[in-house]
């Protein structure tokens, strides 16, 4: 039977240019060595990381303008779905500058322009429809101004009353308004909980997100240790050590390699899905474009990364 499809709701796609220099030398005239344009925005990087693993995906947000009909382009030209809604606003350019000598990677991020009412209604509908044929639901991304806290709420209550599974990769007033609706999981980076629960330790605050109504949590560090906390234990992950190339978009392809294994066909336990998440976002940061990566590559990196729960398994 053909899967149905994972939704990967975001709100502000881009279209990410890729510079690449010898060196950058701030306050000074620098020609680029290449250039390269890729569709990217949490959510489409998710998407097109999880189709790049064999499961089909549509991903939505608002999109706009002669970048945003690049984007669509490219993202059916991989092999996803896009399922945008049109406005008025040009969809973002972002920048990635890549210094070959020094390895060192600097991101220029646009923010998305602002919406009508009546463009919110549309998505809020379309999004809605989509979910009933969706065999997961993925949000990703940080509210911009003009969205209300609880903006995430209905596409998580639709999901749950569908049982449909529920990922969110957001953090700071989008994720506390809604961790009542008690997602199966929620994904930060370590930044990211620091800043939602400002002054509290990393303990106590996945402790905190736990108690707000996530049933699991799952915080990557870079290349550093990651967690996930789920069913009263702690799991703690290592990364084998690698020469980064470009780390943008890593943490959305980990939400894809987990949700690959965790609703896709395989059907794994979430601290298996989560390993094999954390491969796939390590071979993300060995290429130069976000969720360019190998599959094969995250399976020989999946063998590198150990597993350690609170009980010494």
């Amino acid at each position: 039977m053909k899967m149905k499809p994972i939704l990967c709701l975001g709100i502000a796609p881009a279209l990410q240019r890729t510079l690449e220099f010898e060196t950058c030398e701030k306050g000074r005239v620098n020609r680029a060595l290449a250039r390269h344009l890729s569709p990217a925005g949490k959510s489409v990087n998710t998407g097109v990381a999880l189709q790049r693993l064999g499961l089909p995906a549509v991903i939505t947000g608002f999109n706009g303008g002669a970048n945003g009909r690049l984007v669509a382009s490219q993202i059916k030209a991989l092999g996803a779905t896009p399922a945008f809604t049109r406005v008025a606003g040009g969809t973002r350019l972002c920048t990635t500058v890549l210094e070959r000598a020094t390895g060192l990677v600097t991101e220029l991020v646009e923010e998305a322009p602002p919406v009508t009412d009546a463009e919110r209604a549309a998505f809020v509908r379309r999004n809605r429809a989509l979910l009933r044929e969706s065999a997961a639901l993925a949000i990703s991304g940080t509210l911009p101004a003009w969205a209300p806290d609880d903006f995430y709420r209905v596409f998580l209550e639709d999901a749950a009353a569908r049982h449909v599974p529920r990922v969110i990769d957001s953090h700071g007033r989008g994720l506390l308004a809604i961790l009542d609706t008690c997602p199966e999981l929620v994904k930060l980076n370590r930044d990211e909980l620091a800043a939602t629960f400002p002054g509290a330790s990393p303990g106590d605050a996945a402790r905190r997100v736990l108690a707000l109504g996530a049933r699991a949590l799952f915080v990557t560090d870079g290349p550093r240790a990651a967690s996930l906390h789920a069913d009263g234990g702690v799991w703690t992950f290592t990364l084998p050590k690698i020469s980064p190339v470009n780390p943008i978009g890593s943490g959305d392809c980990a939400t894809a390699g987990l949700l690959s294994r965790w609703v896709g066909p395989r059907k794994q336990k979430l601290p298996a899905a989560v390993r094999f998440g954390l491969a796939c976002g390590t071979a993300n940061a060995l290429t130069k474009l976000p969720a360019d990566f190998d599959p094969a590559a995250a399976r020989r990196v999946e063998g590198q990364i150990t597993a350690v729960n609170d009980r010494g398994c």
